[in-house]
């Protein structure tokens, strides 16, 4: 039987003035909410191959082979990367970048086509068949597991999966320390009331508790909005939030 834990306090700002309705914790100091009781282990749902599945079929994705769905979704993220500035004006083959969260790392491939040194953090189904095909690096070790390798880069970027995490705020502290220092740290996040349905989620940030997230271990941070879509007909607003290691 899969053992629960319980927040008794804001899992981002650690604040203990916190308030509980039918299952989800709001912080009335950093405005997070939160599930209040979550798994102490999430991440074998995700080595299922339905759930990736699920979730790139709706973009009309349905192998890590490159298509003209693929195009459209990489060129949005590159796009976030280049509005910050993070590549495109630096010799790539020094920078190394990590994604955590890389899924089946297409992201990843378009940057290595750029000659940028990348790798993937992930414990997706399609892991395996992506270095195959795409002939990235994908670690699969859980990440803090992956931190006590002691490797270091330049770029740490996570597009749309800190929401999804047991303990947000425990993780950056893994992946901080794998962060040189003056290197950047990238979140993608949905900031908007639309997800509270999304049983996926376990977290809901606002702009201002992802900030405090940010804070604990970044400085000089950089902010964008975009809309992105999720369900047919309709779209909520996202966050992209950079800065640079402490």
């Amino acid at each position: 039987m899969q053992e629960i834990m319980e927040w008794t306090h804001c899992p981002i700002c650690k604040s203990e003035n916190v308030s509980f309705s039918d299952g989800t914790g709001e912080c009335h100091d950093c405005t997070h909410k939160f599930r209040q009781r979550v798994p102490s282990q999430i991440l074998p749902r995700y080595f299922e191959k339905q759930y990736w599945n699920n979730d790139k079929n709706r973009q009309g994705i349905t192998s890590v082979r490159f298509s003209e769905e693929w195009t459209r979704w990489v060129n949005a993220r590159m796009k976030i990367l280049e509005s910050f500035q993070l590549i495109g004006h630096k010799d790539p083959s020094q920078i190394k970048i990590l994604e955590f969260g890389c899924a089946e790392g297409m992201l990843l491939y378009a940057l290595k086509q750029k000659g940028y040194d990348v790798t993937g953090n992930d414990v997706c189904a399609v892991a395996d068949e992506s270095m195959r095909e795409l002939g990235i690096e994908i670690s699969k070790k859980p990440v803090e597991e992956f931190a006590m390798e002691d490797r270091r880069f330049d770029l740490i970027m996570s597009f749309h999966v800190v929401e999804h995490l047991r303990d947000p705020l425990e993780v950056m502290g893994h992946l901080s320390s794998m962060l040189n220092v003056g290197g950047s740290m990238l979140l993608h996040v949905p900031v908007d009331d639309q997800e509270l349905g999304n049983t996926d989620h376990f977290h809901f940030f606002t702009n201002k508790s992802c900030l405090r997230l940010m804070e604990q271990y970044t400085k000089d941070i950089r902010s964008d909005f975009v809309y992105y879509p999720i369900t047919k007909g309709g779209a909520a607003l996202a966050a992209t939030y950079v800065g640079i290691k402490k």
